[in-house]
């Protein structure tokens, strides 16, 4: 018996489905912590020095950053 892909999903906070964040296209501020391994103020220090990707305002006090963007910062910085 194969079990569909809607049964495999997993709610994550608030209810919704969680999304891994390697299928995202916008990441928030704690995908950026999983992904780097930064911590959130030193994610904040690179974002306001601007040495981070620019995010998207995407709503009143919200924003997110393209993760292809993200991406190909990791792999500047890692070179």
């Amino acid at each position: 018996m194969t079990t569909s892909k809607r049964e495999t999903i997993r709610l994550g906070d608030e209810g919704k489905p969680a999304i891994p964040v390697a299928e995202k296209l916008m990441w928030d501020l704690a995908d950026l912590v999983a992904v780097t391994g930064l911590s959130r103020s030193a994610l904040v220090r690179l974002r306001d020095r601007g040495e981070l990707p620019k995010p998207v305002d995407i709503g009143v006090g919200r924003v997110c950053w393209a993760a292809e963007s993200i991406r190909k910062w990791i792999v500047a910085r890692a070179s």
